[in-house]
Formats: C-alpha cells, structure tokens, sequence
C-alpha cells in the first residue's frame, strides 16, 4: 500500500526501476516497520541513510558528482 501511495502503481507497462527508486522502496519498509515500533534508533538512522543514497542517484543521474560538503551538509 505505501508503494502505490508514491506512485510505484504502474499498470500493465513495465518501467526499470532507477537507483532513487530502490532507495525509496526500502525507505517504505523501514517507515513500515516504526509503525509497530518507534523506539528502534537503527531504524531511524537507517532512514537517514537511504534518504542520503537516494539523493546522490539523484545527482549521479545528472551527470554530477554528489558535494554535499560543497553545499553545506557536511
């Protein structure tokens, strides 16, 4: 159900998932998961982790090579 609230309900015509992709799917499992209990610090910081392997296939597919430092998040 969380997959088809972002979208990943595609019909019939198949689309290659991209790397973004993949880390928004288990970003979607992991908010599953604090569902039935938040108190697991892992779980948060994985979320974080995933959210920042999204963003870098985000700017991989741009052609440029991800600076967060560059840009203040360091």
């Amino acid at each position: 159900k969380i997959l088809s609230a972002l979208g990943y309900s595609k019909g019939n015509q198949y689309q290659p998932l991209e790397g973004y992709d993949v880390a928004i799917i288990i970003t979607a499992v992991k908010l599953s998961r604090l569902v039935w209990g938040s108190e697991k610090f892992d779980t948060w910081v994985d979320i974080a982790g995933y959210a920042a392997c999204g963003w870098e296939c985000v700017e991989s597919q741009k052609g440029d090579t991800p600076r967060l430092a560059e840009e203040g998040y360091d």
